[in-house]
């Protein structure tokens, strides 16, 4: 199942739609309550004719990461990301808000992660977040800006298709949890 971009801004976006789809059918059968964060946004209104007529819509603030829920009692959160690249994930597309929240809800006892895309291979990875935390961190000290593909196969766990879904993360939170 491939879905085309439509352009630049909406990367991820499909990525986003197979995770969603798949949180409905989790949600279904009782498997995790995980939900789609909104991002913030602010919209101007002129008034013309005694009509509030939006002008302007813009991000109103950084956004958390992509979705939040429940899996087996604990809290979960995490963020979808795309990349084109065969070689490597580059860190430039996690930004430090998004490095921020991953740590703030494992200190408080949840469990945060990312699914990152590979495109041109078609491959998903539930990516812990431990290891993008500790990635970005040593990006920062001068270490390598991006992930590379093959530290995937040790580090993270492939997601296959499972549970009714295409993309069935859930299967790969539970062999990364060790349920």
């Amino acid at each position: 199942m491939r879905f085309p971009n439509k352009n630049y801004a909406n990367r991820g976006m499909d990525l986003e739609q197979i995770l969603t789809m798949a949180n409905q059918v989790y949600m279904k059968k009782g498997m995790a309550a995980v939900f789609k964060v909104p991002t913030p946004t602010k919209v101007l209104y002129k008034n013309c004719n005694g009509y509030r007529v939006p002008i302007k819509a813009f991000y109103d603030s950084k956004s958390w990461l992509d979705y939040v829920g429940v899996v087996d009692g604990k809290a979960v959160t995490f963020d979808a990301k795309e990349t084109k690249s065969k070689t490597s994930f580059p860190l430039s597309n996690i930004k430090p808000h998004q490095v921020y929240a991953m740590k703030c809800w494992n200190q408080c006892g949840g469990v945060s992660f990312m699914v990152i895309h590979f495109k041109t291979q078609d491959e998903y990875y539930l990516t812990p977040s431990e290891s993008i935390i500790h990635s970005f961190e040593e990006s920062l000290k001068g270490g390598r800006k991006s992930i590379p593909h093959k530290q995937f196969k040790t580090d993270a766990i492939r997601i296959q298709s499972g549970h009714g879904v295409y993309l069935d993360w859930w299967t790969a939170y539970k062999t990364y949890r060790g349920v």
